[in-house]
């Protein structure tokens, strides 16, 4: 059987600056993984993974901004479904 197709994919789409601060800011996180601390890693994988959006790689992309709050991240997700 192979991989199933997914009909959307969402994309929460944070700013490398403000995903930093909020794993700093987690409790129980003082030490940080290769990807949380390397800001121009994380740019090149956001950069990548705008590469998929813009050409809905595999199936349909949409993307959402990450950097509201819970609610605001949630409402905007319902819009695209």
């Amino acid at each position: 059987m192979g991989m199933v197709k997914p009909d959307l994919t969402i994309f929460l789409d944070v700013n490398p600056k403000t995903a930093m601060m909020r794993k700093y800011n987690e409790e129980g996180k003082e030490k940080k993984d290769m990807f949380e601390a390397d800001i121009a890693m994380q740019e090149q994988i956001r950069s990548g993974f705008n590469g998929l959006i813009e050409n809905n790689v595999w199936c349909e992309w949409k993307q959402v901004d990450g950097g509201g709050s819970v609610l605001e991240v949630r409402d905007q997700i319902i819009t695209e479904i």
